[in-house]
């Protein structure tokens, strides 16, 4: 199942074999992935390859996954958003990774409103996590302006991370992003 959807700014869409070199430029930096995991960027094309397969993958067995962020005004991939599972166990985990080019403009805000939306309206979910380095402030910022709080610590994807979630009644009491479905 392929879910397409549009923000005022962002198209977010599935990602395909064809973006390995623009997701290269997002895993591939050691400055994106300074805070996530153990924060060990992509040494080669060929791992960003297997990450781009894994991704696809995700959205043929669960029908949601990460999604690529393309900028409508150029038509860049400018980074990544979705939904996926919380270090492949049952928790829905909120992720993005923004290119190191294009911090501080709000994608990924823009990005993280929409995939909960979608969480929430598409998908019919009860709650949506996400996880952070506790020193990245600037995610923190992401994640609160979301409509996430921070319910405590956790280990995932090998190390210790600040746990956040946001359940479905909490979110209804809010107004949502407008967005589009377009699949």
């Amino acid at each position: 199942m392929t879910h397409v959807l549009e923000t005022p700014r962002l198209l977010l869409r599935q990602w395909n074999m064809n973006d390995v070199d623009a997701a290269f430029k997002i895993y591939g930096d050691p400055a994106v992935m300074h805070h996530i995991g153990k924060g060990v960027s992509d040494p080669t094309i060929d791992v960003t390859r297997q990450k781009i397969a894994r991704i696809m993958n995700h959205y043929v067995r669960y029908g949601f996954g990460l999604w690529a962020m393309v900028d409508t005004s150029n038509h860049e991939i400018v980074g990544t958003c979705g939904l996926k599972r919380l270090d492949g166990g049952l928790h829905v985990e909120l992720g993005y990774h923004i290119r190191q080019d294009r911090w501080g403009m709000g994608y990924a805000t823009e990005g993280a409103r929409a995939c909960v939306q979608f969480g929430f309206e598409t998908l019919g979910l009860h709650r949506i996590v996400a996880v952070t380095n506790p020193n990245h402030q600037a995610s923190i910022h992401v994640l609160e302006k979301t409509g996430l709080r921070s319910i405590g610590y956790g280990y995932f994807y090998r190390t210790q991370v600040n746990v956040f979630e946001i359940l479905a009644h909490e979110y209804l009491r809010d107004t949502p992003v407008k967005t589009r479905r377009t699949a």
